[in-house]
């Protein structure tokens, strides 16, 4: 019998800690803002995580697991999704490392997602992360309990 894989159109996000600079949590989700609010009232996620990329793809949870492997050796610990953005290579030791150079290094490595993304063959699209959050604060005034069940 063949194994069949269905596609699950959502989203991957990076998320990046407030209080370390160089920590950044890569994940999927049908609803980012929802997952975000979940990781504040967590008490086994850093204290604050703001939204930095978010791409909407056409099969998340395979393109959760291509950039999980892509980022293995930013990887914390095997079984969370938590990833330093710069990792130490030979002397360089990243605390020394400013917000700023680390944020670019973000950057270079959210552009090596999208690179991976395509080459892979994913349908992914960055979204921009303003507007999502706009739709995401209507559907909640419309909807304050959720939408489960519908």
């Amino acid at each position: 019998m063949d194994n069949i894989h269905i596609l699950e159109t959502g989203y991957l996000y990076i998320f990046r800690d407030l209080v370390s600079d160089n920590l950044i949590k890569v994940g999927l989700s049908s609803d980012p803002f929802r997952r975000l609010k979940e990781l504040a009232a967590s008490t086994s996620a850093p204290a604050s995580m703001s939204p930095c990329y978010i791409w909407l793809v056409d099969d998340m949870r395979r393109a959760e697991a291509l950039i999980h492997a892509y980022l293995h050796k930013h990887r914390i610990n095997e079984r969370r999704e938590y990833f330093y953005i710069s990792i130490p290579e030979h002397f360089e030791d990243p605390s020394h490392l400013s917000r700023s150079e680390l944020t670019s290094r973000l950057y270079g490595l959210a552009e090596s997602i999208d690179d991976a993304l395509y080459y892979e063959g994913f349908s992914a699209r960055l979204v921009d992360i303003d507007e999502l959050y706009e739709r995401y604060k209507n559907r909640i005034k419309m909807f304050p309990e959720g939408v489960r069940g519908f």
